[in-house]
């Protein structure tokens, strides 16, 4: 199980709203990775929704996946300009940023998202990585420790990505701890297992170490990686 930023779900207040859009075959030309296609369908939504945020992110979003960060950005801060207060928007050009390598603005939209709503969870997280991805551990445990058990469907998530980077800062007691944690959430998680046998094999304690890469063994190896 491959672990990253988490591709948030937006809720488009005004979508159904949009006039002549053809929603459903863009996001489908979209989700089968047809971007020059989807990207016909939501040239012309915006042309009949010049004033709908939503229709600029959309197009944004597909502008990203063809790799053209000038029209992605330009769309960004359109959708933006007309909706100042969604947070979603912030969260998109934050993934935006964070895909085209600019870690840092990908890290002030992350904060410009929690300041509108500081209740979900998955800006923590997706903060958190970048943060780790740049070396900042202390302040992506912080932001990992505000959604621990908030979210009890991702726990496992945050308990594995809190676990990766306390071994990272060679706190492998409190990494074991976080990686058993992960465990009981998802026991399907094989790379925890092996994070934990390296943690248990670090502190000393081998027969750990053993019981936990046979595990994996039975299970399909799976190397223990970073979760960014």
């Amino acid at each position: 199980m491959r672990l990253a930023l988490l591709i948030l779900p937006f809720a488009f207040a005004s979508l159904w709203a949009l006039e002549n859009c053809a929603y459903e075959p863009a996001q489908e030309a979209f989700m089968r990775g047809d971007y020059k296609k989807a990207l016909e369908y939501y040239d012309v939504c915006v042309a009949n929704n010049q004033k709908a945020s939503d229709a600029y992110l959309l197009r944004a979003n597909t502008y990203r996946e063809l790799n053209d960060s000038v029209r992605a950005f330009a769309d960004y801060d359109k959708s933006i300009a007309l909706a100042p207060k969604s947070y979603e928007i912030y969260a998109a050009r934050a993934y935006a940023h964070k895909y085209f390598g600019d870690y840092q603005k990908a890290i002030l939209d992350y904060d410009k998202a929690l300041a509108l709503n500081p209740s979900w969870s998955e800006i923590y997280y997706n903060r958190a990585l970048i943060k780790a991805e740049i070396g900042d551990y202390d302040a992506a445990i912080d932001d990992l420790s505000v959604v621990i058990g908030r979210d009890s469907y991702r726990n496992y998530i945050y308990f594995y990505a809190r676990g990766y980077i306390y071994a990272a800062k060679g706190d492998h007691h409190k990494a074991i701890a976080d990686f058993t944690s992960a465990i009981a959430g998802n026991s399907n998680l094989r790379q925890a297992y092996e994070c934990r046998a390296i943690s248990y094999e670090i502190t000393g304690d081998l027969e750990n170490a053993k019981k936990d890469r046979e595990i994996d063994d039975i299970n399909a190896y799976i190397p223990c990686a970073a979760p960014w």
